[in-house]
């Protein structure tokens, strides 16, 4: 079994929310004044059982200042989060092909990577074993190329 990190159930809402807002509206959502209400309402909502077992992380709750800290850096740094990922993936429209959760999923891990204290290795593993959850191997292959290209870019 793998290493159990502290905010594992926390990324895991960050990017199922971030796909939740990108599904529901995109980017008018981001701009929501009472976004930490809806930020609530969405962690209330947030108890896909199956998958937090999946992900070895039953019964440990979401961290609400570090999902909030990591979906207002995703919103903030939006422009910047996308300009690494289009580098990182060699391909300029990679973006727009991109399946949303994929999306949701590298925002918030290059979000970590760049603007969070974690450790590199911390974060590179923690999001591939969310991406392993939701993605086959070639897809957790390519996250984990994108995110540790960004981070020997970042050192």
């Amino acid at each position: 079994m793998s290493k159990i990190y502290k905010n594992t159930s926390s990324r895991l809402a960050g990017v199922q929310i971030l796909y939740s807002l990108e599904t529901s509206g995109g980017k008018d959502l981001y701009a929501l004044e009472d976004f930490a209400d809806h930020l609530d309402a969405q962690l209330a909502n947030h108890k896909d059982e199956e998958l937090l077992r999946e992900c070895s992380i039953e019964g440990e709750k979401p961290n609400k200042k570090f999902v909030e800290k990591l979906l207002q850096a995703v919103i903030s740094k939006l422009s910047d989060i996308d300009e690494s990922i289009e580098d990182s993936a060699s391909n300029s429209s990679a973006i727009e092909r991109m399946n949303m959760l994929m999306l949701s999923l590298l925002r918030c891990a290059i979000a970590e990577l760049k603007y969070f204290d974690t450790p590199f290795k911390v974060v590179i593993k923690e999001y591939i074993k969310l991406a392993s959850s939701f993605f086959n191997d070639s897809e957790v292959s390519f996250v984990n190329g994108v995110l540790d290209k960004i981070s020997k870019e970042s050192k």
